[in-house]
């Protein structure tokens, strides 16, 4: 209080006394609290007791203290039980109301006792002391940011007990000088163990916090390890599911292959059969063939001796050759006829050569597509082998193809964007040459008649270009003047708002006055009488007294670097000179 009336200013979070009166808040609640009591969960590394569970009981007795608690739950930035706590205390001491609410928890006692341990100082009468000494923090305007404030969550502080040692308390002119030296060797003792728990508790604080960072950086990559896990436990099985389809198509195959190798060795063996048995036949019927052959070789020449015979005994006689004559010619029509027929085996004897040629031909040639069917064979074990190392890599092509197939399907989803967007213009096209087209149609009827008018036109076009000259220079005096009249308009709206402001300023300190408190004793707006629920707020720009319910705003005044209290109606007055302005 003493340090506020000092200052005379508003106190904010940054105001060191004001800190310290609320470090020793918390340790006044904290005091005795019992652990097994608290209604909210500890933290699981940090283990720290809170109030907050306390002052929340404040709003079963009084309604304004629930507005604090909505308050602080929508606050987002809170995250603790004990950054709330700190974030109502803070409320209520704005509210002018921490005395009476402090009141209303000493007073239940019964409650009290559930949450405090026996000798507990908000069960013994220090308490009402302290509560009476709260009614003076009642006079002190403060203004606590508490969704800006970073530092709610903290751990609780220690007490700065140097602010509170007064300058009585150092050696004087009569105090012994060893008693002195005593006294001041044990402050300095207790100084300096003040000092080695505070940054021992500091360093204790930062291990907590890093402690507790790498537990959430560990449960993170925890997460994110499971997540990877399930997903490649997931990948695993689809890729062990089409390895099993490509095992299954490749024995498919294989057996095919199999399956038409067979049926083909069963056709080149029947092919075989039939061509050994066509080659017996073949052979059968030449040995047959030669055979004739030698009967009528052995025949003819049995014919040749008879005719050398025949001719012996023509020399000896002629009548047996006349007589004979009639059997010649019959015996040389049947040679005529044996011959012919000879011929005839000739021709059977060269035909039956040359299919056997041919067939010894397509024996070689059998033998060619066997010796050709062996070497596919081979191949197809060599492609089969390929086919397996295709299969392999297929497997590891496989991402990249995934990759590429996405990609197309991008490209394709943006071609058929494309194609939506011209097949649209390809209509607007052909709607607007058919529109064009009939406007054509229509301008061919118009030509004829805007012709005639041409002529017409062309004498008056000589005096519009003269009536244009003198328009444009007419045109851009009057611009220029234009531009001259809104440069003095500007020029002279922007004088009057300056003298207007002038004036106003001039006449606001002209009647401002900072009433006396002495002198004042109801509000000068609802005329209700002050008293100690209902205190004195100066507006700081007439410097009325008003309450606390007139006076509710706060703005930017040309005396002040920060927003202060106005009362409503300076307030109006202010929104409606910033809104003009």
């Amino acid at each position: 209080m003493d340090s506020s009336l000092v200052h005379g200013r508003l106190l904010d979070d940054e105001f060191v006394p004001l800190q310290q009166l609320f470090t020793v808040l918390e340790h006044i609640f904290l005091n005795g609290l019992k652990v097994k009591k608290l209604s909210q969960i500890k933290s699981m590394l940090g283990g720290n007791k809170d109030f907050y569970s306390i002052l929340e009981q404040v709003q079963k007795t009084c309604t304004e203290a629930a507005e604090l608690s909505n308050t602080v739950k929508e606050a987002s930035n809170i995250k603790t039980q004990l950054g709330k706590a700190r974030a109502w205390i803070r409320l209520a001491m704005m509210q002018k109301k921490l005395a009476d609410y402090f009141h209303i928890l000493i007073s239940n006692k019964d409650m009290l006792r559930e949450f405090y341990e026996a000798g507990a100082v908000l069960l013994e009468e220090d308490a009402h002391i302290l509560q009476g000494l709260m009614v003076g923090l009642n006079c002190i305007d403060c203004h606590l940011s508490i969704r800006d404030n970073l530092h709610l969550d903290d751990p609780v502080g220690s007490i700065d007990y140097s602010l509170y040692l007064s300058e009585a308390s150092l050696p004087g002119p009569d105090i012994d000088v060893t008693e002195c030296d005593s006294g001041a060797a044990d402050l300095t003792v207790a100084l300096d163990q003040n000092r080695f728990l505070e940054e021992h508790n500091t360093h204790l604080t930062s291990t907590l916090n890093d402690i507790k960072h790498k537990l959430q950086t560990l449960q993170e990559s925890h997460d994110c390890l499971v997540k990877e896990h399930e997903s490649t436990q997931k990948l695993l099985k689809d890729i062990q599911t089409e390895n099993d389809l490509y095992r299954t198509e490749n024995n498919r195959l294989t057996s095919e292959f199999d399956r038409k190798l067979q049926v083909t060795q069963d056709d080149v063996d029947v092919e075989r059969e039939t061509y050994q048995a066509t080659r017996e036949g073949l052979e059968q019927m030449y040995s047959e063939s030669q055979k004739r052959l030698k009967e009528e070789i052995r025949t003819r020449q049995e014919l040749e001796k008879e005719v050398q015979l025949q001719i012996s005994l023509r020399a000896e006689t002629e009548m047996a050759t006349r007589l004979l004559e009639k059997d010649v010619h019959e015996k040389q029509d049947l040679i005529i006829a044996l011959r012919n027929q000879l011929d005839d085996v000739k021709g059977y004897n060269i035909e039956m050569h040359s299919k056997h040629q041919l067939l010894e031909s397509k024996h070689k040639e059998k033998m060619t597509e066997t010796k050709k069917l062996e070497e596919i064979i081979q191949a197809i074990k060599i492609e089969k082998e390929k086919v397996n190392n295709r299969l392999k890599q297929a497997v590891s092509d496989k991402d990249a193809t995934e990759e590429a197939i996405k990609s197309i399907s991008d490209q394709l989803t943006e071609s058929d964007l494309k194609r939506n967007a011209l097949e649209t213009d390809l209509r607007i096209e052909k709607d607007w040459r058919t529109t064009t087209q009939e406007n054509l149609e229509k301008s061919g009827d118009k030509i004829n008649s805007l012709t005639k008018q041409i002529d017409r036109l062309t004498v008056v076009e000589q005096d519009y270009k003269n009536l244009k000259q003198a328009h444009e220079e007419l045109t851009r005096i009057h611009k220029d003047q234009e531009t001259a009249l809104a440069e003095m308009a500007a020029q002279l709206g922007h004088s009057k708002m300056k003298h207007e402001d002038l004036r106003e300023v001039q006449q606001a300190l002209k009647d401002a006055h900072w009433a006396d408190d002495d002198l004042v004793t109801e509000c000068k707006s609802c005329e209700k009488s002050f008293n100690l629920s209902r205190r004195k707020h100066h507006c700081r720009n007439c410097g009325d007294i008003f309450c606390n319910e007139c006076s509710d705003h706060r703005m930017m005044l040309p005396s002040s670097s920060k927003p202060v209290r106005v009362c409503d109606n300076c307030n109006l007055m202010l929104i409606d000179r910033a809104s003009k302005a």
